[in-house]
């Protein structure tokens, strides 16, 4: 029966999948809410696969239940832009899945309803204390879910049928020992290396730039002397040292305190202690006080007045922000008395409710971390312009003169790993101009010890190619964002010792059977698009990814 066989396939990797796919969809429908799809649009058609439809609503359900279990795992919230970028792979596994279903059916695959009742009812999400089936839970978990009870077992009876031919087709697949281990050794394969970084910043120019040369690069290069927009911020931080002092005790409430916690405070008198209950006391209160103190100064803010009248009525400090840009940076050419936010994440919040507002409007009070909230004023705009060369002769020599040092420092180190693939010695190269050479040890993935060189995967793939005392180069950027040249010679190959790794060569098997089985099934996907056609409401998932909210 088949209730054996899942029993029977309950260590398989697609059983496991299955299980955890359906928890998380009990979890999610039990708590959750439709992100995007509200009450209305459900009938809606996203795709259709050999005439069956996939309604918006579904593709809604599917994509909530991917976004929760992400951000289950990552612990935060996804921003708009990065939900976004799981539309196309949601859609994608609804006509996988969709087209799966059709192959069930055109096979005549079933599953009966006395195994999915004993599936629901042996499911501890609906068991209660006692663990006995309880009608109730289910019920409501099906009202919460927006299903019938007809339809949830027609979408798990299909679930279990999609992965029941999956596991048919593709489970007997294996990959040969032989093929398993060389690609192991290939895979698991380390280079050691002699490494050496010539410095562009330290390198000297044989001739310092003319005017000529610096005005040429200033014109080629107007981007990087373009100063971003700019905004003049007014700025009202309100946190908890605001209202403490508006937070008054009587000396009967803290002496009570005090005779409360007399075993904490044995043999220290009440006035040595005093200011140190005071202040726990009111700690609970601040918050409650704060939250109170900003819904005056919205309310005052909504009845007209302004930043300064606020500022006087409550005794609040009004911070003004000078030529401020969205990253929270301030115009380094301005000569400025005022004043900065040193916590720089405070500033970015700030700066990104400033460039939503209009100017001479304050915006609303928001909040900027514990305990922190400010609201603030656009008081002036500077929209984004070209600065003159007058203006910012010094940063164009600056950045001339850093352009050409990286120039040299390419040069030189191509004129290295040629010398070196002739026979020269990277030691000896290093040595004449006064730089080390040290060691480090790669795999595929990049230095297997902490380290601050971080190489491309194109750079890695050029090292696992050459043979042992050959050399490459690549360029790197330095903490002080300069261009550096790293040049790397092959000392040694480090190859992989299997009977030292069999257990990772148990895992490694694994890995392989999954990437053969999921190139199979894609392969068997992309068969079924020739017999079932697929169509996609393109208009409609472009609206989706274009909307804003």
């Amino acid at each position: 029966m088949l209730i054996e066989k899942i029993r029977a396939y309950s260590g398989s990797w697609w059983f496991r999948a299955f299980l955890g796919i359906l928890a998380i969809t009990f979890g999610f429908l039990w708590y959750g809410n439709d992100l995007i799809l509200g009450s209305r649009g459900g009938g809606m058609t996203v795709a259709s696969v050999g005439g069956t439809k996939i309604t918006f609503q579904q593709f809604s359900r599917a994509l909530n239940i991917e976004i929760n279990r992400i951000e289950v795992n990552l612990k935060q919230k996804l921003s708009l832009e990065h939900q976004k970028q799981l539309y196309p792979l949601v859609l994608e596994r609804l006509v996988n899945d969709t087209l799966l279903n059709k192959e069930v059916e055109r096979l005549g695959l079933t599953v009966t309803d006395d195994f999915l009742r004993r599936l629901v009812t042996e499911d501890k999400n609906f068991q209660n204390e006692k663990k006995v089936f309880d009608r109730q839970k289910f019920e409501m978990f099906l009202a919460q879910a927006g299903l019938t009870e007809n339809n949830f077992f027609n979408q798990i009876r299909q679930e279990i049928l999609r992965n029941e031919l999956i596991e048919a087709l593709f489970g007997g697949v294996i990959a040969p020992a032989s093929l398993v281990q060389r690609v192991y050794a290939f895979v698991g394969q380390k280079r050691v290396l002699s490494i050496a970084t010539i410095e562009s910043s330290k390198l000297k120019l044989d001739q310092e730039p003319r005017q000529e040369e610096a005005k040429e690069f200033y014109n080629k290069n107007k981007p990087l002397f373009t100063a971003p927009e700019y905004r003049d911020v007014s700025l009202l931080l309100l946190e908890q040292s605001n209202v403490l002092p508006l937070i008054q005790l009587d000396e009967a409430q803290i002496k009570k305190a005090y005779q409360s916690r007399s075993e904490e405070f044995k043999g220290e008198s009440f006035e040595k202690v005093k200011a140190k209950i005071a202040n726990d006391l009111k700690k609970p209160m601040v918050a409650e006080k704060l939250y109170e103190l900003t819904n005056k100064i919205d309310d005052a803010i909504g009845g007209g007045a302004t930043l300064e009248e606020v500022s006087k009525q409550y005794q609040l400090p009004l911070i003004h922000l000078s030529k401020m840009a969205a990253d929270g940076s301030f115009d380094p050419y301005t000569k400025r008395s005022a004043e900065e936010i040193k916590d720089k994440n405070l500033a970015l919040k700030v700066m990104k409710d400033a460039f939503k507002q209009a100017q001479n409007v304050a915006g609303n009070v928001s909040e900027a971390g514990e305990g922190k909230y400010f609201i603030a004023r656009v008081d002036k705009i500077y929209p984004s312009q070209l600065r003159t060369f007058e203006e910012v002769k010094k940063n164009v020599y600056e950045t001339l003169v850093s352009h050409l040092k990286e120039q040299k420092a390419a040069n030189l180190g191509m004129q290295w790993v040629e010398k070196i693939n002739q026979g020269g010695n990277l030691e000896a190269l290093a040595g004449l101009h006064g730089m080390k050479v040290t060691q480090m040890k790669v795999s595929r993935q990049g230095p297997v010890a902490p380290s601050t060189i971080h190489f491309s995967d194109d750079f890695l793939a050029k090292l696992y190619v050459l043979p042992k005392k050959l050399a490459a180069a690549t360029a790197l950027l330095n903490d002080k964002g300069k261009k550096d040249i790293i040049i790397a010679v092959v000392k040694d190959i480090e190859a992989v010792s299997i009977e030292r790794t069999k257990n990772e060569l148990q895992e490694f098997n694994l890995r392989m059977k999954q990437e053969l089985v999921n190139d199979l099934l894609s392969q068997y996907l992309g068969a079924m698009r020739h017999k079932y056609s697929v169509d996609y409401n393109k208009k409609l998932f472009a609206e989706l990814m274009n909307a804003k909210a």
